[in-house]
């Protein structure tokens, strides 16, 4: 793009200079002669880039330029679809959050999603007493099996008064 740029910056260059020679000169013979030198210069500033490798850069440039485009877009893509699928997966959990309160309380799921928004790994954790009745709630909400749900429950408390997690799956 860079070529590109130089290329027409010349060009502009030339004729800004062409179109001040053409206003300095005289209504003469010369006005002629200028006119024709400066129709000269522009052109050749517009043919500049065929007497090297131009045109193949150019093209080349052109073509990164598109391709960091297409790369850009895809990535907007990419971060679109991830961003979807965490908020699916929130709102989802969010969901099961709500219907599970009226089990239990103290319930929260959590939920991974596969790329077409279908849940792939599900995480409950609440009262071990409310287990079954949450799985099943679970698995029949998400149209799994329940031995795809991992349940880790919460038995009372450790020494430290923080409530003490048993995985039970």
């Amino acid at each position: 793009m860079d070529m590109l740029r130089e290329w027409i910056t010349g060009i502009t260059i030339t004729a800004i200079l062409a179109a001040i020679a053409k206003a300095l000169t005289e209504k003469s013979g010369q006005r002629g002669v200028i006119r024709l030198f400066c129709g000269v210069c522009v052109a050749l500033a517009i043919l500049a880039p065929l007497r090297s490798n131009a045109p193949r850069e150019l093209w080349r440039s052109l073509k990164n330029s598109l391709n960091a485009n297409e790369r850009a877009a895809s990535y907007g893509q990419d971060v679109a679809a991830s961003v979807t699928q965490s908020y699916a997966a929130e709102q989802a959990a969010a969901y099961l959050d709500a219907q599970a309160a009226a089990i239990a309380d103290g319930v929260s799921f959590t939920l991974t999603l596969s790329e077409d928004l279908k849940p792939i790994a599900v995480s409950v954790r609440g009262p071990a007493a409310a287990r079954d009745a949450v799985i099943s709630m679970a698995a029949q909400t998400l149209g799994l099996s329940t031995d795809d749900i991992c349940y880790i429950s919460e038995e009372g408390e450790d020494t430290d008064g923080n409530k003490a997690i048993s995985r039970m799956d």
